[in-house]
């Protein structure tokens, strides 16, 4: 069976993406954990992702004119990495 690619979405310190990245690093999930989203660029879950050799994207919401702007461009990512499934861990 192929295992499903996920994307994570946090904001902070990304403790609830560490434990999800790492519980599919020992395979206690069947995921790949293939990008991190990021909408704050102090994020610490980023440097947890790099560490990982996780993707990540950098999207503040300030930098699109509207929320249907700001959906389409997460839904580009999404396809562009083949993501099947996503984790709200800590965004927004």
């Amino acid at each position: 069976m192929t295992r499903k690619r996920l994307a994570a979405f946090c904001s902070h310190g990304g403790s609830n993406f560490a434990a999800i990245a790492d519980a599919a690093a020992r395979g206690e999930i069947a995921i790949d954990v293939a990008l991190m989203i990021h909408n704050n660029a102090k994020a610490g879950a980023k440097e947890k992702a790099a560490k990982r050799g996780i993707a990540t994207e950098w999207l503040p919401r300030k930098g699109f004119a509207d929320d249907e702007a700001y959906g389409a461009r997460i839904l580009e990512l999404l396809r562009e990495h083949r993501i099947d499934l996503v984790a709200l861990a800590g965004f927004m």
